[in-house]
């Protein structure tokens, strides 16, 4: 996870610099290049308005991890510390993280919260880390109801979620953890 992490740091330095050095702002028109192909110019070639791909694409790296960074902080930092302020119990908290790191969650053990997981890889972490220490799984079940087809998160093609598929995997990390599953999400 850490050789991962050093990955991502990397790759997010990398693009910033990249950005700085070369001058890349990613919305400059030049109309002299609309859908040029990859030159020295245009490594990545230049889309139907004239812009340098490569600069878009390194301004929306940028971009992109800044939100991640910004969103995951806020989750725990300010959503749990909210509930608990507001007078609620750790255990009348669920905490249901979505791509954040197996240190977050550990953070919301530590206050007490009850977790949520959506995924098979958090799963495996946290019960390796806290066996015993009662967990929701949310289940994907690959039903589209109700709502609006762009913001419903039960289809097959939803990020959020344990496909009802994987389950026989879920049993195996439960039973090799010995955790204790305390809901169904």
């Amino acid at each position: 996870m850490k050789k991962f992490a050093s990955f991502i740091l990397l790759f997010w330095i990398l693009a910033v610099l990249l950005g700085l050095i070369f001058g890349l702002h990613g919305n400059g028109i030049d109309l002299n290049a609309i859908l040029a192909t990859p030159s020295a110019q245009h490594w990545f070639g230049a889309d139907d308005l004239g812009r340098d791909i490569l600069a878009r694409i390194l301004k929306g790296v940028q971009v992109s991890f800044v939100v991640a960074v910004f969103v995951t902080l806020i989750t725990m930092t300010v959503g749990v510390f909210i509930g608990l302020l507001a007078g609620f119990n750790p255990d009348e908290i669920i905490y249901t993280p979505n791509c954040v790191s197996i240190e977050e969650i550990s953070q919301a053990v530590e206050l007490g919260v009850k977790i949520n997981i959506d995924n098979l890889s958090i799963l495996e972490q946290f019960g390796h880390l806290y066996p015993h220490y009662p967990v929701c799984i949310r289940i994907n079940p690959h039903i589209m109801a109700g709502g609006n087809s762009k913001i419903s998160v039960g289809h097959i093609d939803s990020k959020f979620g344990i496909s009802f598929h994987q389950t026989p995997h879920v049993h195996r990390i439960v039973k090799a953890h010995d955790m204790i599953v305390e809901g169904i999400h």
